[in-house]
């Protein structure tokens, strides 16, 4: 299959490191665009020592950097804020994310980069913004979902705040920084002019926060684990094989077909349970005559029966088993590379489906430096110049 066009033509530069940054240009190469990796000649990106590591290689690193060309140069030379302004020249977005204020230091941020080319979009995402007396902060996932609101109420009631088992704040931040870019784009072919666009973890995460609670109704929310406060039943329940079965019977009528299925008619129209706020006042109770059904039937038991009339219900899987789904197998979520070091490894796939330019990953990740020859003789650099600046260890050469 051809690689996807979508944005072919466009040309991003990718200053990033680790996670939320990379989140970004990782869509936008999926989608074709060409996406220029610049790393530190020596280190690179931090993520390329995460684990797990086969033959030197990251697997965390290859999946957020798959199909990007990679170019290594020192941005604490001038001959390396050179190169990069060089590329911006022609560029159709910059993507960064450093501590505020790193890119000025470098002598790339908005403002410089704007001059060269007034139509370049930047995209610089931060833990807590570009703006604002706590932007200096240490823009951590943890440290954002702990001043989002998010962990306080994930967790177990009466247990301490937990933060989400994965990197949300990271993951959606750079979601959040590619939906920007994009729509930056589309308004730079109504003006001609780009602009800068501030996407702080801390600014999305209060976006899946339940505001209207407090802003409407003043009611701060609490730890209730896996259930919802207004609806019920709406938890996981452990079953009779140890596993754990998630049921969702939102409704009076979903209620009446799970009470069916139970073998306790009588519990549809008990004052008790007979509504979702009756319910949700008698959880307790009512956890208690599900629990003593679902204990006495296996996991895959439950799922049958339940998905045969209908009902919401849902194995909680491990990954291993989530990869193993036909469905998921299907969806292509999960898609193999050939890595010149690691060999064969499966990262995951475009999570966006396109029906006429559908999304292909082909190549794994760069090595360090592994294009910047390439690079640089495209923008016209002699080959004694570039000998010369990694002979200087301003760049590196593969």
């Amino acid at each position: 299959m051809a690689k996807c066009s979508l944005l072919e033509g466009f040309k991003i530069i990718d200053v990033t490191n680790v996670i939320a940054g990379p989140t970004v240009s990782w869509f936008l190469q999926d989608m074709g665009a060409d996406v220029i990796k610049v790393e530190h000649p020596v280190r690179g990106d931090d993520a390329r020592y995460f684990p797990p590591i086969r033959n030197g290689t990251s697997g965390a690193f290859v999946s957020l950097n798959r199909g990007k060309r990679g170019l290594a140069v020192d941005l604490n030379t001038p001959e390396g804020v050179e190169i990069v302004r060089e590329l911006a020249k022609d560029a159709d977005a910059f993507v960064e994310n450093f501590t505020p204020g790193t890119m000025k230091r470098w002598g790339l941020d908005y403002e410089t980069l704007s001059k060269i080319n007034p139509g370049i979009v930047m995209v610089s995402v931060s833990g807590f913004g570009q703006t604002g007396p706590m932007n200096q902060l240490p823009g951590y996932d943890i440290v954002a979902q702990a001043m989002s609101g998010i962990m306080s109420v994930t967790g177990q009631p009466g247990g301490p705040p937990t933060r989400a088992g994965v990197l949300i704040g990271d993951s959606s931040a750079g979601a959040f920084g590619c939906i920007g870019l994009l729509a930056a784009l589309l308004n730079k072919q109504k003006t001609g002019l780009g602009q800068h666009v501030d996407v702080s973890m801390q600014d999305v995460l209060i976006c899946y926060y339940d505001v209207p609670s407090y802003t409407w109704g003043g009611k701060l929310l609490g730890r209730t684990g896996n259930r919802l406060p207004n609806i019920a039943p709406f938890d996981n329940y452990l079953t009779k094989d140890d596993r754990w079965v998630i049921i969702a019977a939102a409704n009076n009528n979903l209620w009446a077909q799970l009470c069916g299925i139970m073998g306790r008619p009588e519990l549809a129209n008990d004052p008790r349970f007979d509504s979702n706020s009756n319910r949700s006042s008698n959880y307790d109770a009512l956890n208690e005559a599900i629990n003593q059904w679902t204990t006495q039937h296996t996991l895959n038991e439950i799922v049958e029966l339940l998905r045969a009339k209908g009902l919401p219900v849902a194995p909680i899987l491990n990954i291993d088993e989530v990869l193993a789904l036909p469905h998921v197998v299907h969806r292509q979520v999960c898609v193999e590379l050939d890595d010149p070091l690691a060999g064969k490894v499966k990262v995951q796939g475009s999570p966006i489906k396109f029906s006429r330019t559908p999304c292909v990953a082909e190549k794994s990740a760069p090595r360090i430096g592994e294009n910047t020859r390439e690079i640089l003789t495209e923008l016209g650099y002699p080959e004694e110049r570039i000998n010369q600046l990694a002979k200087n260890g301003i760049i590196k050469v593969v």
